[in-house]
């Protein structure tokens, strides 16, 4: 199990690295990287890699609002794990993300 465990990391690790980026530039939207991001940052913080998740989560957070806006479904949900993960390193400032997505 854990072996498992261990391969699906890095087989999702590999996916946000090589997913081709698209041009967001004319009103496209980049829904493979931000699909695979939002996966793969759900699966490091349940498995307990706070601080890389954290760092995703951030990243895919700032995908989904620039490209999807703020109360779009992937933009909260992002947000709601970018809040869990900092909730452990930072819990006024997991407070104020949920209280944004509210």
């Amino acid at each position: 199990r854990g072996n498992a465990s261990a391969r699906l990391l890095e087989t999702l690790r590999l996916r946000v690295r090589v997913t081709p980026k698209r041009d967001v530039s004319r009103g496209n939207t980049d829904m493979p990287g931000i699909f695979a991001k939002h996966r793969l940052g759900d699966i490091l913080l349940r498995r307990g890699h706070v601080a890389e998740a954290e760092a995703l989560l951030r990243e895919l957070l700032a995908s989904c609002e620039e490209q999807l806006g703020e109360k779009h479904p992937r933009s909260l949900s992002a947000m709601h794990l970018l809040a869990l993960a900092t909730k452990t390193t930072s819990t006024s400032e997991a407070k104020k993300m949920l209280r944004k997505g509210a």
